[in-house]
């Protein structure tokens, strides 16, 4: 995932975020959350066109959530879950207000 942020190659990003997503959540042993999973990545991954501008915002994008990623596996190693919990809400936020130009 990282090497895919670094070289501004999205659609493997989004490939290898899903794959990272798809192991913590079967490693949860979380039938709720694996259900819920499970209906938010049924669909295929959208190909996305970027012009020079928005293709620097997506690279900064790509590098901020390899940084969350890291810290998120910090603080299931070092078993925090309140941290956790903290840069889930927080990359939620991010998601939804990013997305809210498209409504």
């Amino acid at each position: 995932m990282e090497e895919a942020a670094i070289s501004g190659d999205y659609d493997s990003f989004l490939i290898w975020n899903h794959k990272a997503h798809d192991y913590y959540v079967k490693k949860s042993n979380n039938i709720m959350l694996q259900t819920l999973h499970k209906k938010m990545t049924s669909f295929p991954v959208p190909i996305y066109y970027f012009n020079d501008e928005e293709q620097a915002e997506l690279m900064q994008t790509m590098a901020n959530s390899v940084q969350e990623h890291r810290s998120l596996l910090k603080c299931f190693r070092t078993k925090d879950i309140e941290n956790v919990k903290k840069i889930l809400i927080q990359q939620f936020r991010l998601e939804n207000t990013a997305l809210s130009h498209l409504s």
